[in-house]
């Protein structure tokens, strides 16, 4: 149900593992999301801000990218693993 409909969109995943050590630095973030702001595709910012236990305990920190909102850029939190994949599937690009 939380499928993105789109299609030849990037998508921007800059966290990773489970250390912020693994993640972007956030200004390296600044830098390619303005990159990024002078495309002319949607991209779509996934964080991996959602409930990973069965108690709903988060298994990460709370990642707030909104910050990088705006323009062609959409900050997409709480996303399910299917819709992901299929966000990546129909992309042009995946920077992760």
């Amino acid at each position: 149900p939380d499928d993105v409909d789109s299609q030849g969109h990037i998508v921007f995943q800059p966290f990773a593992g489970v250390s912020s050590l693994r993640s972007f630095p956030v200004e390296l973030i600044g830098r390619i999301v303005a990159l990024l702001q002078t495309l002319p595709w949607q991209v779509y910012l996934i964080t991996r801000s959602y409930p990973r236990s069965e108690r709903g305990k988060m298994q990460h920190e709370r990642e707030d990218a909104q910050a990088f909102a705006g323009k062609n850029i959409t900050v997409l939190d709480n996303l399910s693993v299917p819709a992901t994949l299929n966000l990546i599937r129909t992309s042009r690009a995946c920077i992760s």
